[in-house]
């Protein structure tokens, strides 16, 4: 599946509401490459729901789009400008920003990432200081790359 798809049908995306609103943790493998290097196609994460307003900047969520399909991307702004209670995604191997996804379509955040796959075996608690901020400093990265991109096609 493209963009870190998890599902393309609505059934899937309910079964996995349905784990994560028991306050259940929900582990789902990723296929897709549109957060490479971040996260591969085969990783295991973990994702626990959290209220939209505590989820910091930075943070990897799981979201629900218009037509069921889930995705695992950044989360690089918390308060869209034109919409409000909308956040703003976008995959760290995309050039574009996803579209903006409303507070009811967050499902939850990243909590943990298991890559199983040779040559590099590692397991991640995503919520420790040290992912955190490293996770808000791509965050920072990918608004600042837009930014510039946005400025380049200006000029020329």
């Amino acid at each position: 599946m493209d963009d870190a798809s998890l599902a393309h049908n609505g059934s899937m995306a309910a079964l996995f509401e349905d784990i994560l609103a028991r306050n259940l943790i929900l582990e789902i493998q990723v296929t897709g490459q549109s957060m490479y290097p971040s996260i591969q196609s085969g990783d295991v994460v973990c994702v626990r729901k959290v209220p939209p307003t505590q989820i910091p900047k930075g943070s990897i969520i799981l979201t629900r789009d218009d037509f069921g399909s889930l995705l695992l991307h950044r989360l690089i702004r918390k308060n869209h400008p034109k919409l409000p209670d909308h956040m703003q995604t976008k995959g760290d191997a995309l050039s574009r920003l996803d579209h903006p996804v409303s507070h009811n379509n967050i499902l939850g955040q990243v909590i943990t990432q298991k890559r199983a796959s040779p040559p590099r075996q590692f397991s991640r608690n995503m919520l420790s200081f040290r992912w955190k901020l490293l996770n808000r400093l791509n965050a920072l990265n990918q608004s600042i790359t837009l930014i510039i991109r946005k400025l380049f096609l200006q000029w020329f």
